[in-house]
């Protein structure tokens, strides 16, 4: 067996002792810079949170029910508007009246059942129409501004115009003149709102 003296016994242990001395106060310096940091960090979210203005996160919902109670009069209109059931035979009617006053002749008119589409969201009824009207073509364009203006609750899906053409002596076509006749096919959807 060795026989260690006991001055390398002290040796030993005043190295030891520093050794963990040196870890210890390694250990601390480390923490020390992590409170450091964690200390500028929280510095930093105080001043971001400082700068957020909680006055106008709370007066955020009252402009938001200001304007609220400034659209519900509209869409009670407009809900008004669409709830007026929508019948095939008054809807005809309308447009049979707007081609007389537009002096058009309806030659065709046909509706479909009413089926429910959404728009934009919401459930509505919808009867579409398909009609075809004769006359002169300068009034087809009033005909199809007088059913726009009186069919609030309807959309104008598509209007084809058919001009006819006439061939001239030397066997080339030209369009008819504004007074002949054309003849025009309407799509029209009609819509209802069925309530929520």
């Amino acid at each position: 067996m060795l026989k260690v003296s006991k001055k390398a016994c002290l040796i030993v242990g005043i190295g030891v002792f520093l050794v963990a001395i040196g870890i210890l106060g390694l250990s601390g310096f480390q923490k020390a810079d992590e409170k450091s940091q964690l200390e500028k960090q929280l510095a930093a979210s105080q001043t971001r949170l400082q700068g957020v203005k909680l006055d106008s996160l709370s007066s955020q919902p009252a402009e938001l029910e200001k304007q609220q109670n400034q659209l519900m009069p509209e869409l009670a209109l407009v809900k008004a508007e669409l709830s007026h059931p929508v019948s095939s035979t008054n809807e005809t009617v309308s447009v049979f009246d707007a081609a007389k006053a537009n002096d058009l002749v309806v030659t065709e008119i046909a509706t479909s059942r009413p089926a429910n589409e959404n728009v934009k969201g919401v459930t509505l009824s919808a009867i579409m129409m398909t009609a075809k009207v004769e006359g002169k073509l300068s009034k087809m364009v009033d005909f199809i501004a007088t059913l726009n203006n009186h069919l609030k609750a309807s959309v104008i899906k598509s209007v084809e115009i058919e001009v006819p053409e006439v061939s001239n002596a030397d066997n080339t076509t030209a369009i008819i003149s504004s007074g002949d006749i054309t003849t025009a096919t309407i799509e029209l959807v009609f819509y209802t709102y069925r309530g929520e």
